[in-house]
């Protein structure tokens, strides 16, 4: 009877080191994740501050574009 107590005891307690173990890899998993979370969201901010600069650098490209024909066709009507 001690004996069978014994065991049940250490099955517990590996059970207990198993239960700890899992939580502090649940922890660091959660760590990794927000850390990806926070790098994926870095980067789609940047991604996103490009984009908009690249478009509003070809809005103004163009829109020199057209003023410059304008000036060039009124130039050449003169």
């Amino acid at each position: 009877m001690n004996r069978r107590s014994d065991v049940h005891a250490i099955k517990v307690v590996e059970t207990q080191r198993a239960d700890c173990a899992t939580q502090t890899d649940k922890r660091k998993s959660k760590k990794k994740i927000q850390h990806d979370r926070d790098w994926i969201r870095i980067f789609n901010e940047k991604r996103f501050l490009l984009q908009n600069f690249l478009f509003r650098g070809l809005k103004t490209l163009n829109s020199m574009r057209i003023l410059l024909r304008i000036n060039w066709v009124r130039q050449s009507r003169k």
